[in-house]
């Protein structure tokens, strides 16, 4: 991949990361868009039946809609350009579906159960048998 197309990935995933950069859903299933003002940024997962693989394909839009720019990344021939590709759609989708967010919301809700008195530390050290203990013996 061009050297541009990949500085254009990295800044969108900072700047979705900060939430400056603003994706929607688009009418085409598991495709996000962004508008920029000198065109958009199109992204989305397809399964290559082929190799069964899937592949992320990126588009650019000018700023009267036409595609003026199309890349399919696969991770049999550009691992790292993949790599990059699918941590941005990871960063708009976890953006867009406020899975951060969320993840906190229900930790801080459960934290403030008088009934979870145990701390972060004891755990991070229960083995996965003594997690079950602990849920059955506390349900």
């Amino acid at each position: 991949m061009d050297i541009k197309y990949k500085q254009i990935i990295a800044l969108l995933i900072r700047k979705t990361a900060n939430g400056r950069a603003k994706w929607r859903e688009t009418s085409v299933k598991q495709q996000f868009s962004t508008n920029l003002e000198s065109g958009t940024i199109l992204i989305e997962p397809v399964h290559d039946k082929t190799d069964d693989i899937t592949v992320f394909i990126l588009s650019i839009l000018n700023d009267t809609g036409d595609r003026v720019f199309s890349l399919t990344v696969s991770p049999l021939t550009e691992k790292e350009d993949f790599n990059l590709a699918s941590r941005l759609y990871d960063t708009i989708q976890r953006n867009h579906y406020k899975v951060d967010e969320t993840v906190e919301n229900i930790l801080s809700e459960l934290k403030s159960d008088p009934d979870s008195a145990l701390r972060e530390d004891d755990i991070e050290n229960l083995s996965q048998a003594e997690s079950e203990k602990l849920l059955y013996k506390s349900a």
